[in-house]
């Protein structure tokens, strides 16, 4: 049965580390390939990747800056088929200290709790490993599917893309030049949709649905900061009944000075609990 190569070297930004490949993975030879599992789509939904790849493309990955590692590496298969014995924690470690990638995420709670040895929430962890970041995120696996929330991996996201100085353009078959590569890096942001003159006079920036999951998912107040005014504003995932792929985040008329009809969309991020609007 084929157990999978790692996908590592020096420089990534984020190495997602999963429990075991599954044996799917194992079979076809290729990272998350279960038609169930949603890895490779969420990847693309938070801006990690500039299409959806295809499990067989995992091999490219490394041109986006993301690896690829599993703490179990000498068998396959669901976390209920694991054994304890199975676990090699002292190697993920020195793979990661070899390697010092910027930050290794946990696909799924069991392969966390194991590495460090304690229960964990989906978050950023106080522990490092040398240099590197730890997060756990909700597992993407078809089985899961009942504890899966995205803003997590939002957050991760959000986390990658304001804590490495550059990011490499996915390789389409030729070196891309500087235009194209800030053109697929903006694509890859969480942005407002354009301002109108019916938002300035309304008081609202409209969201667009690849966004929302950087906000409630149901109305509520948020905290936000535009031009480095922080305030609270009001949340709503649905624009109206005919437009709810579209929130709406009311600002007040006060925050919206500045903004013009025909203004380009206002960059997301998530920090600290804030929304800040660049």
């Amino acid at each position: 049965m084929t157990i999978l190569t790692d996908v590592l070297q020096d420089g990534l930004s984020v190495v997602f580390c999963g429990t075991a490949v599954g044996r799917t993975s194992a079979r076809v030879g290729a990272y998350y390939a279960r038609p169930g599992n949603q890895f490779w789509s969420v990847l693309y939904e938070i801006g990690l990747t500039p299409r959806r790849l295809q499990p067989h493309e995992y091999v490219i990955l490394p041109e986006s800056g993301i690896g690829l590692t599993d703490l179990v590496k000498v068998t396959s298969g669901t976390d209920a088929q694991i054994n304890d014995s199975d676990f090699d924690v002292d190697g993920l470690r020195i793979r990661i200290e070899k390697h010092s990638p910027r930050v290794v995420a946990f696909n799924g709670k069991r392969g966390a709790s194991e590495f460090l040895g304690r229960a964990v929430n989906y978050e950023l962890q106080e522990e490092t490993i040398a240099e590197t970041n730890i997060f756990v995120l909700p597992s993407t696996s078809g089985a899961a599917r009942g504890y899966w929330d995205q803003k997590y991996w939002v957050e991760l996201a959000a986390y990658v893309r304001d804590s490495t100085p550059t990011v490499t353009a996915l390789s389409i078959g030729r070196e891309l030049s500087d235009a194209p590569a800030r053109r697929q890096r903006e694509m890859a942001a969480h942005c407002t949709q354009p301002i109108t003159a019916a938002d300035i006079k309304a008081g609202r920036i409209r969201v667009p649905v690849r966004t929302k999951p950087l906000f409630p998912q149901e109305p509520a107040g948020v905290k936000i900061e535009l031009r480095g005014e922080r305030k609270s504003c009001h949340w709503n995932p649905h624009y109206d009944r005919d437009k709810q792929r579209s929130g709406v985040l009311g600002i007040g008329k006060e925050l919206m000075r500045g903004l013009s009809p025909g203004s380009e969309p206002l960059r997301v991020r998530v920090a600290g609990g804030v929304l800040f609007l660049d």
